[in-house]
C-alpha cells in the first residue's frame, strides 16, 4: 500500500498512475475507469503520494499554484475529498 504523508489516507491498492505533460492519469482496472488530473490537482496527488507532511505540502503547493497557504489547504481538502469519496484513495495509517 502508497501511504500518504499526514493524512491517514493512501493510495487504493489497485490504482496505477501515469505521468504525462499535461498531469497525471489515474487507472483502475478492476472498475474499468480512468481520471486525469490536471495541474494544480496533479500537484495535489504527487505531493501525497511522495509522503510530504501536511504542513510542508501545503507551502510546496502555494509556491506550485501561485496561491496562499489557506487555499492550498482548501485545494487539498477539496481533492482529498473526492478521491476518497471516487476511491482512489482509501483510509490507511499515518506514517
Amino acid at each position: 500500500m502508497k501511504t500518504v504523508g499526514g493524512h491517514g489516507l493512501q493510495c487504493a491498492a489497485r490504482i496505477f498512475q501515469l505521468v504525462e505533460r499535461q498531469g497525471i492519469v489515474l487507472l483502475d482496472p478492476q472498475r474499468n475507469r480512468q481520471l486525469h488530473l490536471a495541474y494544480p490537482e496533479a500537484a495535489v496527488w504527487d505531493l501525497l503520494i511522495r509522503r510530504w507532511p501536511a504542513t510542508t505540502m501545503r507551502s510546496m503547493l502555494a509556491v506550485i499554484a501561485g496561491i496562499g497557504e489557506d487555499e492550498a489547504d482548501r485545494l487539498i481538502a477539496v481533492c482529498l475529498d473526492r478521491w476518497r469519496t471516487e476511491g482512489w484513495l482509501e483510509p490507511g495509517a499515518a506514517p
